[in-house]
């Protein structure tokens, strides 16, 4: 008889870093993994037997990811940190960058015939977000994340507040989707969007606390970056990349019934242009970007913008 066929992955919004919590199912997630790892210094010893080491235990470290279809900007929320919200129909949700981010807990539950698993995460925080979207294929967004810990949970199955009975809104498929570049459209053919926060969690002494677990998960820069494919008015790109102008680059996705995400970076400069041929091979060229704040004090190198009739705010948006 199969084991843990049946699965979920619930999410929760913590009030204080740390504080565990989950509530909320992911619907549409396509992937999730996480690793402890209870890190050790281990050095050879000056004695008799070559097999002979020193071992002690040192800081446990807690790392992950999750891939998700599309459904709202919420984890765009928690890898820029900073929302602003319009509680009026149409609802509006305005989202950048600030100098902290929010933190959430996660839990994967695992179901089989004669027992249940489940794994808990606590203090997380994203140090990578990516949003994919390619010709034909469905919109997809990852998370790398940083956790402060880990725990295995003794309860019994349980799939959240939220049921699984029906399914919620659909997510986006490339074709709800398009790729502007200042005030013209690019043909889409494929668009990825990172964002980077380079967190860096920072462990203490026993005068803090003798648990192993960090203290501090601290944001490092912000680095907005990405690249699209381009086989259409590819000297226009190239161009402008050689002009070394700055512009503009808006990822619209959604639909009337849904809502629409805009993720918009500005003071887009243009990296390279790799010029390659191949036989027959469809021409195209990609051409890697990074935005940049208006100024120095400002947290506008990427703003996110989401309109519906559905929801409200951000956290009760669908994940």
């Amino acid at each position: 008889m199969s084991e843990y066929v049946e699965r979920v992955v619930r999410f929760g919004a913590e009030g204080t870093f740390g504080t565990y919590i989950v509530d909320t199912p992911i619907y549409y997630c396509l992937g999730f993994e996480a690793t402890t790892t209870e890190e050790r210094i281990e050095e050879d010893l000056v004695s008799p037997s070559r097999q002979s080491f020193s071992r002690i235990f040192s800081q446990r470290t807690v790392v992950g990811s999750l891939e998700e279809n599309v459904l709202s900007p919420r984890l765009a929320y928690y890898a820029l940190g900073w929302v602003d919200e319009d509680a009026a129909s149409p609802y509006t949700i305005n989202i950048s960058g600030t100098h902290t981010l929010p933190s959430f807990s996660l839990e994967r539950g695992l179901q089989g015939a004669t027992s249940t698993i489940w794994a808990g995460y606590r203090g997380c925080k994203v140090d990578r977000f990516e949003l994919v979207v390619e010709a034909e294929e469905d919109v997809v967004q990852t998370i790398d994340w940083i956790g402060q810990d880990s725990t295995l949970p003794t309860q019994a199955w349980s799939i959240a507040t939220s049921s699984y009975s029906t399914y919620p809104a659909n997510p986006f498929a490339y074709y709800h989707a398009y790729l502007r570049w200042g005030n013209g459209a690019i043909r889409l053919k494929k668009v990825r969007m990172e964002i980077n926060n380079n967190l860096v969690p920072i462990f203490a002494s026993e005068s803090i606390g003798d648990d192993p677990i960090l203290v501090e998960l601290r944001e490092g820069a912000q680095v907005i970056t990405g690249d699209f494919v381009a086989d259409d008015q590819v000297d226009n790109y190239a161009s402008f990349l050689r002009g070394r102008n700055e512009g503009t680059i808006a990822i619209h996705i959604g639909n009337d019934d849904r809502g629409t995400i805009v993720y918009t970076m500005n003071n887009v400069a243009l990296d390279e242009f790799a010029d390659a041929i191949r036989g027959r091979d469809v021409y195209e060229v990609t051409f890697p970007f990074r935005a940049r704040p208006t100024g120095p004090t400002s947290y506008d190198a990427i703003d996110v913008v989401w309109k519906s009739t559905i929801w409200g705010t951000i956290s009760t948006t669908d994940i």
